[in-house]
């Protein structure tokens, strides 16, 4: 019995261990099969452009396959997607790479995808040539034969003159139907090894000539054209030819030539320096838990900001200096004849102080019991940290010797350009309300930070000479009129205009001295400079474009139904010392030009961004249309007796933020047809979304243009 029962234990303990190991075998091979499905859907979601699903499903392929096995192939393709999403994830991206690199030592693709994010970032050095190296020779070794990676390894790390004349030729002997695709690869091959030297037109011509005859690209555009980013030929053969903009970064394109122009250091020391002050400022700008709006409002202003950016720069700089300090292996060294000691910092530029030579000889035998202290550090244009100040005190001779770098210190030299969060505050939980009062909607924005289209601003490639801008941004009308409250303020038409003058300018190409920008304009200044950019136009010969720009209140006549652009000291009791619309479009025209556009974030029905002028009497009037002449489009931002509103999340009005946002996407290059469609729908649609009420974009265009403007640009 007892055998038995042992037996019978001996017996369950052997089910139960192979009863697990059968778990465990089909547990593997289940994660596996998962693994293989995710990954498999990452390349069709690449395939298919989806970038950011592909990372997602090829990062779960690796979390998944952790409990199996890992393939170097799964990193590789979690880099290239990385890459295609945005360069600006380059770290991430080498850091992917690194890992195909340890798991497969031999994997040419990976040699090559790195050397390329590298050679675009910091330019060709030993490792980018190293890189590029093995990757031929692996793709050598392991008969890849991929003629455009083999073709540009070797031009990258060898002889150019060589590979082109061999690619040249194969060009030239490769006749027949069956050599087709090794030909679009040599013209698209060659394409990327003329815009390295610079040959930018043979580049273009190859480039066009693989894409024309029908070569796809299934790879990263930019990284073998990062020459090209932002050439308008090159972004019209890629919009052509149907290839996915996110392949030939357009809208990165400044956040790019910063990080080519700062190197992998400097941009990573930038960005540092930025989240660090992103996240203080977030921090100190969200509205606190028992802090009255009134008081808020009152803390958190434009200039308070500021000076908290400025403070949390300089704390974000001193960290990172005082990080890099080693104190205890400073050396010095001492100049007789001018009687002053080079203090030697490891990492740091040396600093020079004056010591009479009676206290020099002690100061140097005392030198390692030396109080260093009170230092504070300037970071240079190239991203490098200098000391700025530092204290040194001998408490033998008692004395305390200060170094200055300069009698002002600078926080900081460099331009930062910060996304701080948007605060919204709910006003059900705002002290003071009455018993009853019931919000319009339950958050009301407290508007801090930056709007997307504010931020990386696209840079032109040419300048636009023969292009005038009149840029007017009309916010603050209480000011300047006794008895309007401050509800009768158009919010963020200076923003607007002090943006729309930011992209004409960086954007258009229009150079500084051509853009005229006025801000809370009285009717005498309006006046003025409508008259002065049109004679301005006059002095050009009919080869000047002019762009006129408004954000402010508009208003009708209560008579005439005539249009009219609000100066902020005229009230709307007031209307006829207003800017007439008709009169705008007169001035604008009267003498030959190649074409005016006029673009007016205003309503002019008597309604407004906030409230109206007279909006006490409830009254909207529809005005009349206006009949418009000569070289003309006119884009406004509403229909008849609509409003012109805000988009409180991004501080701008509606119609300009789309407009912006159009200009940032193309790096200024849309026709006036393609903006004019664009702002259309987006305004229509996102109006009722965000302020439930309908708002309709209308084109105005004049005879005379009528078959012309859909091709205008607008600069």
């Amino acid at each position: 019995m007892i055998k038995a029962t042992n037996r019978l234990k001996r017996n369950t303990v052997f089910l139960y261990v192979l009863a697990s190991l059968l778990f465990i075998t089909s547990t593997e091979s289940l994660f596996a099969q998962n693994a293989a499905v995710l990954f498999k859907d990452g390349k069709s979601a690449y395939q298919n452009n989806n970038f950011k699903d592909a990372i997602r499903k090829f990062k779960y392929s690796i979390d998944v396959s952790k409990k199996n096995k890992i393939s170097a192939e799964q990193y590789y393709w979690l880099a290239k997607a990385s890459a295609a999403d945005s360069i600006l994830n380059f770290a991430q991206i080498i850091e992917s790479l690194n890992t195909a690199l340890s798991l497969d030592p031999e994997y040419p693709e990976a040699y090559f995808l790195r050397a390329q994010v590298k050679n675009f970032i910091i330019g060709i050095n030993q490792e980018v040539i190293t890189d590029y190296e093995k990757a031929a020779q692996y793709a050598d070794k392991r008969n890849l034969n991929d003629i455009v990676l083999q073709s540009i390894s070797l031009a990258f790390s060898g002889n150019r003159k060589q590979i082109i004349s061999n690619l040249k030729a194969i060009i030239d002997e490769g006749k027949g139907p069956n050599n087709r695709a090794i030909i679009l690869k040599c013209q698209y091959a060659l394409a990327a090894i003329y815009q390295y030297d610079d040959e930018l037109d043979n580049a273009l011509f190859r480039l066009n000539m693989a894409f024309f005859k029908g070569y796809k690209p299934d790879d990263i555009i930019f990284l073998n054209f990062y020459n090209l980013v932002g050439n308008t030929q090159f972004i019209k053969i890629m919009k052509r030819n149907n290839v996915y903009p996110g392949l030939y970064q357009i809208n990165n394109f400044n956040e790019i030539k910063k990080i080519r122009e700062l190197g992998e250091f400097g941009y990573h020391r930038n960005n540092v320096i930025k989240k660090f002050v992103e996240n203080k400022i977030n921090i100190w700008q969200k509205k606190g838990k028992f802090e009255k709006t009134v008081d808020y409002k009152k803390r958190v202003t434009k200039q308070s900001r500021e000076q908290k950016i400025a403070y949390y720069t300089q704390a974000a700089i001193d960290s990172i200096g005082y990080s890099m300090l080693k104190l205890d292996k400073v050396t010095n060294d001492y100049d007789a004849d001018n009687e002053s000691f080079k203090i030697i910092f490891p990492d740091f530029n040396p600093i020079y102080i004056s010591i009479p030579v009676n206290d020099a000889r002690v100061f140097d035998r005392n030198f390692s019991m030396i109080e260093f202290a009170h230092t504070k550090f300037v970071l240079l244009d190239d991203f490098t940290i200098e000391i700025s100040h530092i204290e040194l005190t001998d408490n033998t001779l008692g004395k305390t010797y200060i170094y200055n770098i300069e009698d002002n210190i600078p926080f900081y030299n460099n331009e930062f350009v910060f996304n701080f969060d948007e605060i919204q505050v709910p006003l059900d939980k705002v002290s003071g309300k009455p018993n009853g009062f019931k919000p319009k909607s339950n958050t009301i924005v407290i508007n801090v930070g930056k709007s997307d289209v504010d931020a990386n601003i696209p840079v032109a490639n040419k300048k636009s000479d023969l292009t005038l801008a009149l840029i007017i941004g009309n916010e603050d009308y209480s000011r300047f009129q006794t008895g309007l409250n401050t509800e009768s303020n158009v919010d963020f038409a200076i923003r607007d205009a002090e943006i729309f003058s930011e992209y004409a300018n960086k954007t258009l190409g229009i150079p500084k001295e051509n853009i005229i920008l006025l801000k809370d304009a009285t009717s005498v200044q309006m006046q003025r400079e409508i008259e002065r950019i049109a004679e301005l136009a006059n002095a050009y010969q009919g080869e000047a474009s002019i762009i006129f720009y408004y954000a402010g209140h508009g208003f009708p006549d209560e008579q005439t139904k005539e249009s009219y652009i609000m100066p902020v000291d005229v009230s709307g009791a007031d209307v006829k010392h207003g800017i007439k619309l008709n009169s705008l479009y007169k001035t604008l025209t009267k003498y030959p030009t190649k074409k005016v556009v006029v673009l007016l974030d205003a309503c002019f029905s008597g309604a407004g961004r906030n409230q109206g002028l007279l909006a006490a009497r409830g009254v909207r009037i529809k005005p009349k249309q206006n009949i418009i002449t000569g070289n003309l489009v006119v884009l406004t931002s509403s229909t008849g007796d609509q409003s012109s509103l805000p988009y409180n999340n991004k501080q701008h009005g509606m119609f300009t933020y789309f407009i912006l946002k159009k200009l940032k996407e193309t790096g200024g290059d849309v026709s006036m047809e393609e903006l004019s469609n664009y702002v259309s729908k987006e305004v229509s649609i996102s109006s009722l979304k965000i302020n439930s009420k309908k708002q309709n974009p209308t084109t105005l265009i004049s005879p005379d243009a009528k078959s012309l403007w859909m091709d205008w640009m607008l600069n």
